[in-house]
């Protein structure tokens, strides 16, 4: 079992591994909603943390992190969202999001100037890509 420590900004955030999470307001879930430090160059995004699904990647969380390489999702992740530039400008070549079965929305330029992102696959579910320019500037 991995220690997710208590006490980020907030009293309702968890930190691992340079990746800070927040409870929601009904403490029924978290979502992803910054990193700290620089160098993370791989990461695996739980399915849950303290027994609680992580359902959400926020605005921003990953954004601008150029030397996150590998980015995976757990298997059996409860991630639904991915926020508007969520993943932006990372250094990540493949993504692979069938382990997210239960994502439905990609948001707005979520993905946008991942230059090196050559390929991705996605699941069934998704069924909604919310506003223009998730991949926009993907030129690999």
């Amino acid at each position: 079992m991995e220690q997710f420590l208590k006490g980020g900004v907030d009293d309702d955030q968890v930190a691992q591994d340079g990746v800070v999470y927040q409870e929601n307001e009904e403490k029924t879930a978290y979502t992803v909603v910054s990193t700290y430090g620089a160098g993370l160059t791989s990461y695996c995004v739980p399915a849950t943390i303290n027994d609680l699904p992580v359902t959400t990647i926020g605005e921003n969380a990953f954004s601008n992190l150029t030397s996150l390489t590998e980015l995976t999702f757990e298997e059996g992740s409860n991630i639904e969202k991915i926020g508007t530039r969520a993943f932006m400008a990372i250094g990540i070549t493949n993504l692979d999001l069938t382990p997210c079965t239960k994502l439905t929305t990609i948001s707005e330029r979520a993905f946008a100037n991942c230059s090196k992102l050559a390929t991705v696959k996605f699941n069934k579910e998704l069924q909604n890509f919310d506003g223009p320019a998730q991949f926009n500037g993907c030129t690999a």
